[in-house]
């Protein structure tokens, strides 16, 4: 498993799991190539359809001929359409390229901090950069860990309130408290321990 440093000095996995499948990365740009083809190839016949009622004056062969305009620049169309599917298509898959690292890079690091919470860590906060995109995604997920936080508070302050009201009822009333009552105390404890809050 690579790592790389990400732009917050902070270390990004790299893994062979993408959010979002190669399969799929290819087929989206194979199908925006088939587009920019098809437009490259509707463009060419509209210009051919129209310019076949036309003709041209051409010296070809050192003599001046008449010839369809169609004709005349057909091997044009069919060169300037070829330059701007090439032109066109690299580009477009160098974009699609660049935009999908920066939004893999971005989930993985989302990933990362959700892990973080998962783990206990609930003073984490997604930050999702300067991409508007995830703002949304990042502002509702700190929202959720938020109030879980005040949430695992209020448990653990409940949990503690109900330790010193035991302790109350055992040193003034002289009852003692069911064992089980406080082995059920002692998991919850624990539990709620896992979480920094």
């Amino acid at each position: 498993m690579g790592r790389f440093k990400g732009g917050r000095g902070k270390l990004y996995r790299l893994r062979r799991l993408h959010f979002l499948s190669n399969q799929f990365q290819r087929s989206f740009v194979i199908k925006f190539c088939l587009i920019i083809v098809a437009g490259a190839l509707i463009s060419g016949a509209v210009i051919y359809l129209k310019s076949q009622t036309t003709v041209t004056t051409v010296f070809e062969d050192s003599r001046l001929k008449i010839k369809s305009t169609a004709d005349f620049i057909l091997p044009a169309v069919l060169l300037s359409s070829a330059v701007v599917i090439a032109v066109v298509g690299i580009s477009a898959i160098i974009v699609t390229l660049w935009s999908y690292r920066r939004i893999e890079r971005l989930l993985f690091q989302m990933e990362e901090e959700i892990e973080e919470a998962d783990a206990g860590n609930l003073n984490v906060q997604l930050r999702p950069g300067k991409n508007v995109e995830f703002k949304v995604l990042a502002l509702s997920l700190n929202k959720l860990i938020r109030d879980f936080r005040k949430l695992i508070v209020t448990a653990k302050n409940d949990v503690f309130q109900l330790e010193s009201d035991f302790e109350k009822i055992e040193k003034k009333e002289g009852q003692a408290i069911p064992e089980k009552i406080k082995a059920d105390l002692e998991v919850l404890k624990e539990e709620l321990s896992r979480f920094s809050t």
